[in-house]
């Protein structure tokens, strides 16, 4: 092993603890309402689409529920951290505990979602965008301006990266307080 072996769990201030809190549950909750839209609204709104054909469908289709979960998994690792703060006593007095196992592995997973997310976004824009090339070469029969619905159905993948991401910015120094961090919010 490299380096220090973690502590398995550290005392944090109680603005810290608050904050962990507070910011997971709200980031929690936001990105699981987004899991739901773009896992559900890109397969509804991808076949109706008059750009639709059949192969690209499919692969749009299940790039947004790929999204949808991994939004839903960043989602829900930032709700569970609320767990992992705790009360308990040592010899100062009563503080609050961090369970800092679960929350190196919940950095792991916002890493990891982050990045597929990511990946599947730009998998979903290739594929997309190709379709419309092909269908608006000099050979197409119909070319199809970007309606609303063309609008939307662009931007959602564009959420789900744009929260993964975000929730990675902002967990990854609550999952992982630094020593700096934990005396600014002594203060």
């Amino acid at each position: 092993m490299i380096g220090p072996a973690p502590a398995s769990s550290i005392w944090i201030p109680p603005k810290l603890a608050h904050r962990i809190r507070r910011v997971g549950t709200v980031s929690g909750a936001v990105t699981l309402a987004a899991a739901a839209l773009v896992g559900v609204g890109m397969p509804v709104i991808g076949p109706s689409l008059p750009t639709a054909t059949s192969p690209v469908t499919m692969l749009t289709t299940s790039a947004g529920i790929f999204l949808g979960l991994f939004l839903a998994v960043s989602g829900v690792t930032m709700t569970m951290a609320r767990g992992w703060v705790s009360l308990g006593r040592h010899h100062t007095g009563t503080d609050f505990i961090f369970d800092a196992r679960p929350a190196a592995t919940g950095s792991v997973v916002l890493l990891s979602a982050a990045a597929a997310s990511i990946l599947s976004a730009l998998f979903f824009y290739t594929s997309y965008t190709a379709n419309i090339t092909w269908s608006s070469g000099p050979h197409a029969a119909n070319v199809h301006p970007v309606t609303p619905s063309i609008a939307l159905f662009l931007l959602l993948p564009a959420l789900a990266v744009g929260l993964t991401l975000a929730n990675l910015v902002v967990g990854l120094p609550l999952f992982r307080p630094s020593q700096r961090t934990i005396q600014r919010y002594t203060r």
